[in-house]
């Protein structure tokens, strides 16, 4: 009897120093051998942000004498991203903001001229998705919903509904070309041809040579928070 009591002594001793070294025994198994390369870190998990960034242009055009017409144009503009699942690209929202300032002509003083508002306004809310058919294959589908109006006036011309489906061939991330179809919702044009070539000679130049809204930008001042072209 005194030796089972002493063997189930023995047993329990050796149970309880198993439960106590066991926890030094697995950390001692997983640290790496003194020779052995040191294990690669988990790659932190993809940050992701829904507001891409915003923009705001300024554009001028003087009313060149007493029977021009003058324009002041402020562009505000916000973007957001909004992922979708796998590896698509994300949907892009882009709300937008427009007021211009009209400037002449006299329509009191001339026979059949148009007497203009003083201020018009565009509000619209663009909805594209820009997903990569290609390494070198883009297109660039989108609609935009917006409202055109002086405020003073809101009927049922007031209200545009805008598209397009493009396609984008990138020959490098300085120069592309660009063709597909406008939907412009005018009165009487409903489509418009698109076609042309994106140019970036430099970081500081871009030629948007599409028809029908060619433009040609130049960044003139970067900082740290904003850049003005």
């Amino acid at each position: 009897m005194h030796g089972q009591r002493t063997a189930s002594r023995i047993r329990c001793a050796l149970g309880a120093a198993l439960l106590w070294f066991a926890p030094v025994l697995a950390t001692a198994q997983d640290a790496p051998a003194p020779g052995d390369p040191p294990a690669e870190k988990a790659p932190p998990p993809e940050t992701w942000h829904l507001f891409g960034g915003g923009q705001a242009s300024y554009t001028w055009l003087p009313r060149g004498g007493r029977d021009g017409l003058g324009v002041t144009e402020l562009d505000l503009s916000a973007l957001f991203k909004v992922p979708l699942p796998g590896d698509c690209a994300p949907v892009r929202i882009t709300p937008g903001f427009v007021v211009r300032s009209i400037d002449g002509p006299a329509s009191d003083l001339f026979l059949d001229r148009p007497d203009l508002p003083p201020n018009v306004y565009d509000l619209s809310l663009d909805i594209g998705w820009r997903p990569r058919l290609a390494k070198w294959l883009f297109a660039d589908l989108g609609i935009t919903p917006g409202l055109y109006t002086d405020f003073a006036e809101l009927n049922e011309h007031s209200f545009r509904l805008r598209g397009r489906a493009l396609g984008i061939v990138a020959f490098s991330e300085q120069l592309q070309v660009v063709a597909g179809l406008l939907y412009v919702n005018p009165n009487n044009t409903k489509l418009l041809p698109a076609a042309g070539v994106l140019w970036s000679p430099d970081d500081a130049t871009r030629l948007e040579l599409v028809f029908p809204q060619p433009k040609v930008s130049r960044r003139f001042l970067s900082n740290g928070t904003g850049q003005w072209w």
